[in-house]
């Protein structure tokens, strides 16, 4: 298996935004994990999402 990589370039004010919420974003990210690890499950409903993703912005 051969992987292709290519240069993505990111419109700057897309970039800023990462890196201002990169934290939150994978704190979210995280979180969204080891909630779906924890309940065993891959799925998760739109208020469990939005729960999770509110505790992760906090």
């Amino acid at each position: 298996m051969s992987f292709v990589r290519k240069n993505i370039t990111i419109p700057e004010e897309q970039d800023k935004f990462l890196s201002e919420n990169s934290t939150i974003l994978s704190r979210v990210v995280q979180k969204s994990l080891s909630y779906m690890m924890e309940s065993k499950t891959t799925v998760l409903s739109k208020d469990e999402a939005e729960r999770i993703f509110c505790r992760g912005v906090k």
